[in-house]
């Protein structure tokens, strides 16, 4: 791996564990706002392993997530005693973690970048969904705890079930707009999904590594 990949894969950890921490900052948090979501949304979207994001459009990402965050828990920036709730999260620690548990949060991982991509087109076409969006938080927070594998079971489960109302929504929005779900199914793979600088496609969840597992 030469130093230009490993610091991007390092910079994508990062902006994972930025993530958790807004995530647990979402899950309890009266002050979410639909921009929280767009800005998760987002993130995870250009975060996945098949979006081809520079260095500086990672680490502007991992601003925004930041930025967000304080939005959400204002005193946590300012906090004299930081309790580490809302902190981002080691991604050492699923590196590490015992094999079962490893494997499961990283498909979790998977299929959220995947369902990401489904909802940041939501988005695009007006149909967002809040049980959607708070799965984001849900998961994410999961990825986050130290579970044994019969607790991130169900997690895995609903990922698949998410991503299926995803779906749903979207072909019911490409009938609206006169576009046949067939169509639109066959033709979203193609098609760049463009957030300020930073331009991703929809991510396919599948075997293999997230940006090169250990």
């Amino acid at each position: 791996m030469d130093t230009n990949t490993f610091n991007t894969t390092a910079l994508q950890d990062e902006l994972t564990g930025a993530l958790v921490g807004l995530a647990r900052a979402a899950d309890t948090a009266p002050a979410v706002s639909d921009a929280t979501w767009q800005v998760m949304i987002e993130a995870l979207a250009a975060n996945s392993p098949a979006a081809a994001c520079s260095e500086a459009e990672i680490l502007s990402l991992i601003d925004r997530v930041h930025a967000e965050k304080f939005k959400v828990v204002p005193d946590c920036a300012i906090c004299a005693s930081p309790c580490g709730r809302t902190a981002d999260y080691n991604m050492a620690n699923i590196w590490n973690a015992p094999e079962d548990i490893r494997s499961l949060k990283v498909l979790i991982l998977l299929g959220v970048h995947g369902l990401a991509g489904y909802a940041h087109r939501a988005l695009a076409l007006g149909v967002p969904d809040d049980e959607v969006n708070r799965f984001f938080a849900e998961a994410l927070a999961t990825i986050g705890e130290e579970l044994s594998p019969e607790y991130l079971q169900p997690t895995l489960l609903k990922t698949g079930e998410m991503v299926c109302k995803c779906k749903v929504l979207l072909d019911k929005a490409s009938a609206e707009t006169s576009t046949t779900p067939s169509s639109a199914a066959s033709e979203e793979p193609k098609k760049q999904l463009t957030t300020g600088s930073t331009s991703f496609a929809p991510f396919r969840p599948s075997r293999g590594s997230l940006w090169s597992l250990p």
